[in-house]
């Protein structure tokens, strides 16, 4: 499925308006109207280029660095008062917090040379929250340098951090005494000051990473880390001090800063009567932190709670076949995801995947964010290998009995259909899409891997005598009557759904085409 970048990168390689046409075909976000923009204004396109600006405005809905940018297209194509009124729409949908203030003002400065409108926006600002104060105080003094205001804000912001007991808010203010200010020593003594009046392991680990970012103070953070092992309690404490002397302050360090500590205190979760989950993520933490070679504890694994006759089921054959093809460049591919941050630790959590099959559940955050990330991956550049290990992994969690459901399906399965049919995957997919149906915890879940099945088995025999079963268990369906057009109508991932309905649909006859039709509403592709 082409997105609005892969026919813009076709310009010079296809014609023109082939391009343009696709862009707008495939553009969903305000910022791919703001790339089309561009597209047409380099094309000498200006007439173009203002109608694309316009519609990323309206898509923008005042969101900050879409109508920014294209406040900045349009003061280069020469309308002054059209960038106003793009920044204007920013004001217009009233931020909420300090800091987006902060940023509107930073566009009146920098886009249009405003400075009333930067007093006003200052002005505006909210002060409600500490750290709406620390961004208050940065803006103050580098928009206009008022330092003495932005001394006030802070000194105000510390106070409310101690009396509120919002210590990790305090980092924020560190950060600003330090980067905003200069004021080394100052920011120094407010995490000092915040270390010795934790009163919770977890917040110990917060500023061990606070006297990192900024310092690379070595001894304040064990210092901190010390504090919080005399506070610790419950296992998920000692997990998390087992993690920060893993990290000693800096999570894309590669090996464990103090092996001995991360073992004590893993130790000590062990010694404090740990969930199923925790025991789980203690042997984690043994394995992947300290290369222990450890069994995960037993794991529910999830029941079937309804059938599908007729239909392979299969819950392991398809992440099999994916976990072949892994490479370790995928791996690295996978585990950068996040900006680069954490890869170490994300790499880590891969590569046991991708070596045993094991999911943990509820997965942690290393390396659930990166596959979540992945899983949104599309367009022409998309690695299908990786997009579908991420898909699968997350479809395995999700079903888990000790799953937080961060992930939920509707999501996930039109982006693993393309996947899986481009990797010649087609048996192992409906395999495991008939197993969740059979497994999903939820019925919504359910329904959702029914769709899935009957628009990619469509699309190998649309005479499967199977698929009018499936229709008449969706029609049947309580839920998909009340809900299921809605929710594919406000779906983040709508056109990749759309994509498969065409695709089904290019295949069956009339009739089951029509009962389809009318399950899913009137879905129209985007404009």
């Amino acid at each position: 499925m082409l997105t609005t970048p892969d026919w813009l990168a076709r310009i010079g390689t296809a014609p023109l308006d082939e391009c343009l046409d696709g862009a707008e075909a495939a553009a969903e976000r305000a910022d791919d109207w703001n790339a089309i923009a561009a597209a047409c204004a380099g094309q000498g396109r200006v007439g173009a280029a203002r109608s694309a600006v316009a519609r990323a405005i309206e898509v923008a809905h005042g969101e900050h660095w879409p109508c920014r940018r294209a406040a900045e297209q349009l003061l280069a194509l020469g309308d002054r008062d059209g960038a106003r009124a793009a920044i204007a729409a920013i004001e217009a949908a009233a931020p909420k917090q300090a800091y987006q203030w902060i940023l509107l003002a930073k566009a009146y400065r920098e886009v249009l040379a405003d400075d009333d409108a930067v007093a006003r926006c200052l002005a505006r600002a909210p002060a409600d929250t500490i750290d709406d104060l620390a961004a208050l105080a940065a803006g103050h003094v580098e928009l206009v340098g008022d330092r003495a205001r932005a001394i006030e804000l802070l000194e105000r912001a510390e106070a409310d951090a101690f009396a509120r007991g919002e210590l990790r808010a305090l980092w924020d203010v560190a950060n600003r005494w330090h980067g905003s200010l200069d004021e080394v020593a100052r920011a120094r003594d407010v995490l000092a000051a915040a270390t010795a009046a934790a009163t919770d392991a977890d917040t110990t680990c917060w500023l061990a990473i606070a006297w990192g970012s900024l310092f690379g103070d070595e001894d304040a953070i064990r210092a901190a880390l010390a504090r919080g092992e005399a506070l610790a309690i419950t296992p998920a404490d000692w997990l998390a001090l087992a993690e920060a002397y893993r990290d000693g302050g800096d999570g894309n360090r590669e090996d464990a800063w103090d092996r001995d500590a991360v073992r004590r205190c893993l130790d000590a979760a062990t010694a404090a009567q740990p969930s199923d989950a925790e025991r789980a993520r203690i042997a984690a933490g043994l394995r992947r932190w300290l290369g222990d070679d450890v069994p995960d504890p037993a794991v529910a694994a999830p029941a079937a709670a309804r059938t599908l006759p007729g239909w392979a089921i299969d819950e392991r054959a398809l992440f099999d076949r994916v976990r072949e093809r892994v490479s370790a460049g995928v791996i690295d591919q996978i585990a950068g995801a996040d900006y680069g941050c954490e890869v170490p630790k994300h790499r880590a959590g891969l590569i046991e995947i991708q070596r045993t099959g094991r999911i943990e559940a509820p997965m942690p955050w290393n390396p659930h964010e990166v596959l979540a990330l992945t899983r949104w991956s599309e367009g022409e550049a998309t690695d299908h290998v990786a997009r579908a290990f991420a898909c699968v992994a997350l479809a395995l969690e999700h079903t888990m009995p000790a799953s937080h459901h961060n992930s939920d399906l509707q999501s996930l399965l039109p982006q693993l259909i393309e996947s899986a049919w481009l990797l010649e995957l087609v048996d192992e997919l409906h395999a495991f899409l008939a197993w969740l149906a059979t497994t999903a915890p939820y019925d919504a879940d359910a329904a959702w891997a029914i769709v899935g099945l009957v628009l990619s088995a469509a699309q190998r025999d649309a005479t499967d005598p199977r698929l009018a079963a499936l229709i008449d268990r969706l029609e049947a369906d309580p839920w998909v009557q009340a809900d299921l057009a809605r929710d594919l109508k406000e779906s983040i991932v709508r056109r990749a759904w759309i994509a498969q309905i065409d695709r089904g649909f290019a295949a069956l006859d009339p009739a089951p085409r029509d009962r389809l039709a009318a399950l899913f509403g009137r879905l129209r592709r985007p404009p």
